[in-house]
């Protein structure tokens, strides 16, 4: 199963998609602006938490392209979609804007959790439906 969702605000333009990989683990695509690419990776792997072991946790590896600076953003959306939803999450983020402006970074942020609260909603549909 996969699913899209998009954000628009003056010259950002960002495009997450997600993909289901087997029942338990779930790939996530964040790119946009002038020039999507893959910037970096990032692999979330469910596990318990070390302080409670009732609580889900991951443990976050990231892969950096060389010159990009997605790897936090791809970071913390792995992290916390593994743990809210309980499964693996693969997160590839790529966005470029020419020129781009402290605005602008702030509308990639805001638009980033957004979808990212669209995709992690679109995946508990999904799980519920399954189950």
């Amino acid at each position: 199963m996969v699913s899209s969702f998009f954000y628009s605000q003056g010259r950002v333009k960002l495009a997450i998609v997600g993909r289901w990989i087997g029942p338990e683990d779930v790939v996530i695509e964040l790119t946009g602006g002038d020039h999507p690419h893959i910037g970096a990776v990032a692999l979330a792997q469910i596990r318990p938490s070390l302080k409670n072991p009732n609580e889900a946790s991951a443990t976050t590896s990231v892969l950096t392209c060389l010159g990009h600076q997605e790897d936090d953003l791809a970071r913390g959306i792995a992290s916390r979609i593994a743990k809210r939803a309980k499964m693996n999450a693969v997160v590839i983020c790529g966005i470029h804007l020419d020129d781009i402006s402290e605005e602008e970074i702030r509308d990639v942020l805001t638009g980033a959790a957004l979808l990212e609260e669209e995709i992690l909603q679109w995946i508990e549909k999904q799980k519920i439906a399954v189950n």
